[in-house]
Formats: C-alpha cells, structure tokens, sequence
C-alpha cells in the first residue's frame, strides 16, 4: 500500500468513524452532564463560553479526531502500546488542565503568537514537546515519579 492509499483510507475510515459517533445520542447526553459538572465545579460563566461558542467546536473537533487516531493506532499495536496509553491518559485526565495553567503563568503564548505568528509558536511547541523537554532533568524527575506512582498503585491492588 502507498502512503497516498493510505492517506485516502485513512481520511474516509476518520469521516465514517466521526459519521457513526455522532449518532450516539446517549454519550451526547452523558458529554452534556460532563459539562454541567465541568461549569458548576469550575464556576465557569455561561457568557465566557458563549463569547468563544464559534472556537470551540473546531477545537474539540481536533482534539477528538487525533485522540480517536492515535488510540487507533496504539490499539492496533502491541498489548503493551495499548498499556501505556490507558496509563497515560490517567495522568493526562489529572494534570492536563493545572499544566496547562502554570505553562500559560511562566510563558506569555499570546505575545510569542501576535511577534512570531500562529505556525512558528505551534511549530517551536512541537519541537520542544517532542525533542527538547526529553533532554531534561524534569523529564527524568518526573519519569521516577511516575514508576514510584505506579508501583505503589500495583501494590495497593
């Protein structure tokens, strides 16, 4: 199969996948309480939202479509890949939004996005997500803290 197949394959199989998903009226009504929860916890104000109601879709358009393909592909891969994706979606689930935060408290994105445009912030993030931060003494702090999680959560079965 060829790369270009495969893309073609690849882009009608994500457009069925999302076809089917949205006829799943019982997980909308479930994604709706979720978000009650999220608003009511977070004392989130409605006219916040409503300010940004035209982003958000695409936003979370994206963010499903690659966690859709990328469990996809670790889902087709080993039992292991599999293992360490339900793992790290765990620590996702938790430190995912207080990340966020302090990343935005330490780093002004919004100047680095009006001097150096859009792509070249996305571009100098990726790079450092993918490369640079794994060369780190955080990196291997945090890698030690994750076993010493893990082992205690074993232990605790």
């Amino acid at each position: 199969m060829s790369a270009s197949t495969f893309e073609k394959v690849f882009l009608n199989a994500m457009r069925k996948t999302i076809g089917e998903v949205m006829n799943y009226d019982r997980d909308f009504e479930e994604v709706k309480s979720e978000l009650k929860k999220l608003i009511k916890s977070n004392r989130i104000d409605a006219r916040d939202v409503q300010q940004i109601l035209d982003q958000i879709p695409s936003y979370v358009f994206g963010s499903l479509v690659t966690d859709i393909a990328i469990g996809a592909i670790f889902e087709g891969s080993s039992k292991e890949m599999r293992l360490q994706k339900m793992i790290a979606d765990v620590f996702i689930k938790v430190f995912e939004e207080k990340g966020i935060q302090i990343l935005l408290n330490h780093c002004n994105i919004e100047t680095a996005r009006n001097i150096l445009g859009e792509e070249k912030v996305e571009e100098i993030a990726e790079k450092i997500t993918t490369e640079d931060i794994f060369q780190t003494e955080e990196c291997e702090k945090f890698c030690n803290k994750i076993i010493k999680v893990l082992e205690e959560a074993l232990k605790a079965k």
